[in-house]
């Protein structure tokens, strides 16, 4: 179609005035061409996202003459526009270069970029109502944190240079995960308005999700520990019913090896010393010695210092695993190799140790079986 200078188009673009000023026909082939006469874009001074809006209209100008855009190939999100900056708060023609990259949204042929450049002007038209610009179409608050809708306006002007009224409605729940909207309504001296609104997102901060996710992690294995070791008690308690089966089929006497002694003895590795203790739930030395060696029915006084005069006193070259073994204030019982088993302390509980690790004096090794 051949135009003419003295004619002009005008376009309405996603809502927004395009006034063109027709010039000579341009080749498609020719990527940075422009008319004879400047373009004018009118933008409304309250459009929250102008260079988009200017994007289209540019895009939508070019493709009424160049061949080479085609408006049904083309993905609009994906193409993008640069210009020289222009005042978006003032009013009247502004100059501006514009370098827009077209791309297509044929997925067999990728993104295709066909780029172009030209100087227009741009018309910021002056709304009704006050003139309203958002720092932000959406914004992040966290859950349980505060929501202050005024954050968000980065400029506001009225004709008659007075602040305008503010009528704010929204939904947003700072205590519940979602999206909510915020609606504002500025009206000036003179009763025009202007209304704007953007999103508000309400979710956890992310270094809270990532403590959760870690408590949740240190949660699930302290539950695999506290399985195994329940499993494991599990075992350790039908070994020991195994052993006082026999010794009920016995009638209580003890028949068996001092090796028998220090399996049961063993048993209990790892349950806890407890001062004064006499039980699973809690040993001290002389209370476990005396529970182990009475389920073999060899009754021992309570304290270490009276399991000190109990059997026969061997030498330590004569030692045999079951034997009792006693210093100034420490009961064991000897399981060979140069070792013992006794009820340590608050912090090793029911531990193994070297004959001579308990550093009391008085050493004895007693042979009460």
């Amino acid at each position: 179609m051949k135009r003419k200078n003295s004619i002009k188009n005008i376009f309405a673009v996603s809502g927004v005035l395009l006034l063109i000023s027709a010039a000579s026909p341009v080749k498609a082939e020719d990527n940075t061409a422009t008319t004879g006469d400047v373009k004018i874009y009118e933008l409304d001074m309250n459009d929250q996202n102008p260079l988009e809006t200017l994007k289209e209209s540019v895009i939508h100008n070019r493709a009424d003459y160049d061949a080479a855009v085609n408006l049904s190939q083309i993905d609009m999100n994906a193409s993008s526009i640069t210009t020289d900056t222009f005042d978006r708060t003032k009013t009247g023609l502004q100059n501006i270069n514009i370098n827009v990259t077209v791309n297509k949204k044929d997925s067999t042929e990728g993104t295709t970029g066909y780029q172009f450049s030209e100087t227009a002007a741009v018309r910021m038209v002056s709304p009704s109502g006050p003139q309203v610009i958002l720092k932000a179409e959406e914004v992040t608050v966290d859950l349980g944190g505060t929501f202050t809708y005024g954050d968000n306006i980065g400029y506001v002007s009225s004709t008659d240079g007075k602040l305008p009224a503010i009528k704010e409605n929204d939904n947003v729940d700072v205590n519940t995960e979602g999206t909510y909207t915020c609606n504002l309504e500025f009206i000036d001296a003179s009763g025009k308005s202007s209304a704007v609104s953007y999103t508000v997102n309400v979710k956890k901060p992310e270094e809270i999700i990532r403590a959760e996710e870690e408590a949740k992690r240190a949660a699930e294995e302290a539950a695999r520990i506290v399985a195994e070791q329940q499993a494991q008690a599990q075992q350790e308690a039908a070994e020991r019913q195994q052993i006082l089966a026999a010794l009920q089929a016995s009638n209580g006497s003890y028949t068996g090896s001092g090796n028998d002694i220090v399996s049961f003895a063993m048993s209990y590795l790892g349950y806890p010393y407890v001062w004064g203790g006499t039980s699973p739930s809690g040993f001290d030395c002389s209370g476990f010695t005396q529970y182990v060696y009475s389920h073999f029915g060899i009754s021992l006084p309570r304290t270490s210092y009276q399991q000190e005069l109990c059997g026969t006193i061997v030498s330590p070259a004569e030692a045999q695993p079951g034997d009792l073994v006693t210093y100034n204030d420490h009961s064991a019982i000897y399981i060979g190799n140069g070792q013992t088993i006794s009820a340590m302390s608050p912090d090793a509980g029911i531990a193994i140790a070297g004959l001579y690790s308990v550093p009391n004096g008085n050493l004895q090794i007693h042979r009460i079986f």
